[in-house]
């Protein structure tokens, strides 16, 4: 999968040619997180309308939080295990 930088760096690269290029934010619009949205029959156009609702950070934060415990606890030696 192509990543967000790869996809800028094509687009640098290639702007040097077709200019219309740098106009361009096909790295936002092909999102891993979209991928689900998009169709074949839909047309990548490059433009991007960028999320600025706010964010709870306390939710945010909760996440987080919880990603971080259940990591250290699968990282945490198991001492139940018999050797």
């Amino acid at each position: 999968m192509l990543l967000e930088r790869d996809i800028d760096y094509r687009r640098a690269c290639l702007g040097h040619f077709a200019s219309v290029l740098l106009e361009t934010r096909y790295a936002k619009k092909l999102d891993p997180n979209e991928a689900g949205k998009l169709q074949s029959d839909m047309p990548l156009t490059g433009h991007f309308a960028a999320d600025t609702s706010s964010v709870d950070m306390d939710d945010l934060m909760e996440v987080i939080d919880g990603i971080r415990a259940k990591e250290a606890n699968r990282q945490a030696p198991s001492w139940d295990e018999e050797d």
